[in-house]
């Protein structure tokens, strides 16, 4: 290792590859171990692999998910070599330091609250260097869940944070929030314990979220509200009142916790609350078409002949990107994958599954994820110049600004919205309501 200026080998022991890292080594000195000892008796033999025609982007995120310093590349299944994540993050953006690692460093929270800014830069570069809206969703989904989970147990006592589910909602459970938008989370406790303390960690909590730039959400949806923060029985008699009374605030709480996903502490609580809600739901289509309702919520705004419709403001003729095209693609996958007893979280993995069981064409399917992802791109690039003034950012452009290619792709990502709403509409027959 000395020689080759390598910091891993791999460690070939008959039919199994394993690797060697100047971290066993280390171990293995402090252990006090026989420099004679065959060195296949210390190397790790569970190994996690990538082809080597696998996307770069892809290595990143499997590092950053599993909290890993390198991966064995392969090609037809055979080691070809191994590729370490300081290479990886020194392409993407020109620096040594590892967010990921900083994170399991980091003492306290104006350390975490520093982190949460450079996860802000990494954006912007990886961004520049061309990675798309789906992925680069992904990878700042890994990041804040760590971030989240590190606050927490910093502020929560051992017990509480190991024994209750801490939850992200909305796009940050989805896998689909870039820039940092109001905070949308839920905390479940388990059954017959007491926690005291609860209460005051979760107001610390939402504090250092906001500190962190996650402003509050208008709506309350925060585990610093009482109503987000339930035992479990709680939460399952909350899940019934949905189902009974699926009045519209009951469908807005219940379109929430479909993209809830856990961060930190037991997911057995989660999992629980998807089980029940899965077992109360009847075939009732009444109940499935309230719930899908809300994609007639906000008009499309494409008119005849492609014409894109937009609203005056400040002299200015600008278009909601999240009202007209995001919201009706991810609800009405939201509400097919409630139908059809899908827990995923991610509007793409809904679209997949969907398709892949015959309840999405899949053409159409590959068409909604394209239009998201062009949409998401769009508002991704309007909240960064926003940010660069000194504003916060939203969901209006100006289509006069776009280039001629850009004003065609915006009306064809609103034509699908448009085409899916109409779908929609037929299969849930919502012009009965």
């Amino acid at each position: 290792m000395k020689e080759q200026r390598s910091k891993s080998v791999l460690v070939r022991d008959g039919e199994r590859l394993g690797i060697f890292t100047t971290t066993d080594c280390r171990d293995v000195i402090l252990e006090g171990v026989d420099s004679g000892e065959p060195v296949g008796r210390h190397s790790s033999y569970q190994l996690l692999c990538i082809d080597r025609d696998d996307f770069l982007f892809n290595a990143l995120l499997l590092m950053t998910q599993r909290n890993l310093r390198r991966l064995v590349v392969t090609e037809n299944g055979q080691a070809v070599g191994i590729l370490a994540q300081v290479d990886v993050l020194s392409y993407f953006s020109n620096h040594s330091h590892l967010i990921a690692q900083r994170l399991d460093r980091a003492a306290d929270l104006d350390e975490l609250a520093d982190i949460a800014g450079q996860i802000d830069r990494l954006i912007r570069i990886l961004s520049g260097h061309g990675v798309r809206p789906p992925q680069l969703g992904r990878l700042v989904q890994a990041l804040n869940a760590r971030l989240f989970a590190r606050a927490w147990r910093m502020i929560a006592p051992a017990r509480l944070a190991e024994s209750s589910c801490l939850l992200v909602m909305g796009s940050e459970g989805r896998g689909e929030q870039m820039l940092k938008t109001d905070q949308d989370n839920a905390l479940l406790l388990p059954n017959g314990e007491d926690f005291p303390e609860a209460a005051a960690c979760c107001e610390a909590f939402s504090a250092a979220l906001a500190r962190f730039g996650y402003p509050p959400c208008p709506g309350g949806v925060m585990v610093s509200n009482p109503h987000w923060r339930l035992s479990l029985s709680d939460m399952r008699d909350r899940i019934h009142h949905w189902l009974t009374r699926p009045d519209g605030e009951s469908m807005l709480q219940l379109a929430i916790f479909c993209d809830a996903e856990s961060v930190c502490g037991d997911e057995a609580l989660l999992a629980d609350c998807r089980g029940y809600l899965r077992a109360r739901l009847q075939d009732d289509a009444g109940f499935f078409s309230r719930f899908a309702r809300a994609i007639d919520q906000f008009d499309t705004p494409l008119g005849p002949f492609s014409r894109l419709r937009t609203r005056e403001s400040g002299g200015r003729e600008l278009l909601d990107l999240k009202k007209g095209g995001i919201f009706p693609l991810v609800h009405g996958l939201r509400a097919l994958a409630l139908e059809n007893g899908i827990d995923a979280a991610s509007s793409a993995e809904r679209a997949r599954l969907l398709a892949a069981a015959g309840k999405l064409e899949a053409g159409l399917a590959d068409d909604i994820l394209e239009a998201l992802a062009f949409l998401s791109q769009l508002r991704l690039e309007r909240g960064l110049r926003r940010l660069d003034a000194g504003e916060a950012p939203d969901n209006l452009i100006e289509p006069e600004a776009l280039s001629t290619l850009e004003r065609d792709l915006l009306k064809d990502a609103l034509a699908v919205a448009k085409r899916f709403k109409a779908q929609l509409r037929h299969h849930y027959r919502l012009g009965s309501f």
